[in-house]
């Protein structure tokens, strides 16, 4: 039986609300598919971001320990052999101090002090990096170690002579003995070690011999001569390593204590060289509030409210941060903390590109095929209504379409 004129006007309105209802029902479908995966992907990025960071901090914590152990070893070690200990050892001490130091690039300078003011020091004046410590000293370019001995002469006056010798041990230059205006006795370092048999480290103080800024591990003295041996490592050291250790382009690591003092930081010329006690050199300490940092002093309070060894999420002036806060140097009584903070978008950056890619992709693919679907939809819609013809819309009279 054949349509009529006014039921193939509603047939077609049927045909092409249907097919567009389709239509719809699958690009919501899509597009609903490309947001869900968008969505998702960025929270993984944020967790993958998380997992990074602690295992980088974990990594950064145990390097920093790797740093720290050979000092010891040393420290722990020296201060019982007899051969470094006695007073009276000369050159073989002077030969042991020099093997370590070379075993060892990071150390700056070993030495022993006693408790009549007598002081034997050898330190690292060798190479590109110490030129600022040639100049102080006043060492040859050549040398690579400055050996100073602070002795008493016949009239008791305590006088220090500087000798500077190469790389195998030989005296390039000796000076005449001068009056010494340095007593290891007073020194924190040697004060610490005096109380008892455990190795110690001293707070950041200004070294008399470089002007470098440092921290000494040092133990008393075993044997018949009483006194203390110690180990100098620059924090410029820690700096530098520490500057290393990025994780994104402005990510950062630190060190700090419970006190809100900055131990070791990335720029060392952040860290305060104001002296507060001219005897000792000891300097004022950097505080986080003195960095000025916003980011740093964030981490520092939310480790104090949430607690330290966790992961923190922080808002800092409408960015995005994940910090970690793991305990360090448990040695010297467990009170430093590494802290490392990566913002967020930095960490979702390479996901988000291809996120971005992902959804351009989906885009031009659905725009691609739904012409075909469409049509293949009329068509689909045209056999169902009972019509043998393909869909064509060229073979639609005037009247179809009205």
């Amino acid at each position: 039986m054949a349509q009529s004129k006014s039921e193939r006007p509603l047939s077609m309105r049927a045909q092409v609300a249907t097919a567009g209802l389709l239509i719809i029902i699958v690009v919501a479908l899509v597009c609903g598919i490309v947001w869900y995966n968008f969505k998702k992907t960025a929270a993984l990025s944020v967790l993958e971001g998380q997992r990074l960071l602690t295992e980088s901090a974990s990594d950064i914590v145990h390097q920093v320990e790797l740093f720290y152990e050979p000092v010891l070893a040393i420290v722990a070690l020296a201060s019982r052999v007899p051969g470094i200990t006695e007073r009276a050892a000369g050159n073989e001490r002077l030969a042991m101090e020099m093997t370590g130091l070379k075993r060892y690039p990071h150390l700056l300078s070993l030495y022993v002090g006693y408790d009549n003011g007598d002081f034997d020091l050898v330190t690292r004046v060798g190479g590109e990096d110490r030129a600022v410590e040639r100049q102080t000293l006043g060492a040859p370019d050549n040398a690579a170690f400055a050996h100073e001995v602070i002795r008493s002469d016949d009239s008791g006056v305590r006088r220090a002579a500087w000798s500077f010798l190469d790389g195998g041990g030989n005296i390039i230059e000796q000076r005449p003995p001068t009056e010494a205006g340095y007593d290891p006795r007073v020194r924190e370092w040697y004060r610490l070690a005096q109380g008892d048999d455990n190795v110690h480290r001293s707070d950041p103080y200004v070294f008399a011999s470089s002007q470098d800024i440092g921290i000494t591990i040092s133990r008393r003295l075993q044997g018949s001569n009483p006194g203390v041996f110690g180990a100098d490592l620059a924090i410029r050291e820690v700096a530098n390593f520490l500057s290393q250790k990025k994780i994104t382009d402005t990510s950062k690591a630190f060190i700090f204590n419970s006190q809100g003092e900055i131990v070791a930081y990335p720029d060392e010329s952040k860290i305060n060289r104001t002296v507060k006690d001219p005897q000792t050199s000891a300097l004022v300490p950097t505080t986080v509030a003195d960095l000025k940092d916003p980011v740093v002093a964030a981490v520092f309070e939310g480790s104090k409210k949430l607690g330290y060894e966790r992961t923190i999420p922080l808002e800092v002036n409408g960015h995005s941060y994940i910090a970690e806060v793991v305990p360090i140097a448990q040695q010297f009584g467990g009170t430093d903390f590494l802290g490392i903070v990566v913002p967020v978008d930095e960490i979702t950056a390479p996901i988000e590109v291809i996120r971005l890619e992902a959804l351009i992709y989906s885009v031009v693919a659905l725009a691609l095929v739904l012409p075909l679907y469409g049509i293949l939809v009329f068509a689909w819609l045209d056999r169902r209504l009972g019509r043998n013809s393909s869909f064509d819309i060229k073979g639609l009279s005037s009247e179809d379409l009205e």
